[in-house]
């Protein structure tokens, strides 16, 4: 056979190939799945998930990592997002603390933990933006460790509002502490909330259904967990 006819044949069989790759990739559907339901069983699969992003962190490489929690089941999983990856997500500022998402990738072990790495932009996907959670008190307040430090939305009832002063950035400011109450399935249930900056005591009555943004926490001194925001984010 002429070294021309072979060069042809294995380009052949090459392109071929790489074809049957393609679609074969594209045949493997993502399996839905529930954060708390992945397992070690599950390492190499495609799988779907969402939930609530409890931690977010850009490393010195610009590869994101974070934390996904489903607050029905109180898991967690590790998301692990390349930077080429990243860099090409249209609305990747939005994925935050406190948004909801839905990932489809693989699931691998990283240093005897579970992670899901994301290989496209398109797989990805925000359900629900920060600022328009629909996070309630009664979530919170039974499974508090998954969300701290994730910025929350909430609504409630609002009581004990009274005006502070205290110090914030080196500065002696105004403040409005106040609690909100929330009646759910199981009781009722109250979340302490701190508005820095403003004094929006008088605004407000009690009993009256306000709907506020901040920063959700533990605060050792005062033993509790809080919401906290320097924005005016209390709004009726």
């Amino acid at each position: 056979m002429k070294r021309k006819t072979v060069l042809v044949v294995a380009t052949i069989f090459s392109f071929v190939g790489v074809l049957g790759l393609y679609f074969y990739s594209c045949s493997i559907e993502a399996v839905s799945i529930q954060v708390g339901d992945i397992g070690m069983g599950d390492v190499g699969s495609i799988v779907r998930t969402s939930g609530y992003v409890s931690d977010h962190r850009l490393t010195s490489n610009g590869d994101l990592l974070l934390t996904l929690a489903d607050y029905q089941d109180a898991k967690t999983i590790a998301i692990y997002i390349p930077k080429d990856v990243y860099d090409s997500i249209d609305d990747r500022k939005a994925i935050q603390p406190g948004a909801q998402i839905e990932v489809v990738g693989e699931v691998q072990e990283y240093e005897g933990e579970l992670e899901i790495t994301v290989s496209s932009p398109d797989d990805i996907r925000i359900l629900q933006y920060p600022k328009d959670s629909n996070l309630t008190i009664e979530v919170l307040a039974q499974n508090p460790e998954l969300f701290g430090g994730s910025r929350v939305t909430v609504s409630g009832q609002i009581q004990n509002i009274e005006t502070l002063y205290m110090w914030f950035q080196d500065e002696y400011v105004k403040a409005t502490s106040f609690q909100l109450r929330y009646s759910g399935e199981y009781g009722n249930y109250t979340m302490d909330c701190l508005l820095i900056g403003f004094d929006v005591s008088w605004e407000f009555h009690q009993g009256q259904l306000v709907r506020f943004t901040g920063t959700f926490g533990y605060y050792e001194r005062e033993a509790k967990w809080r919401i906290v925001s320097d924005d005016m984010t209390l709004h009726s």
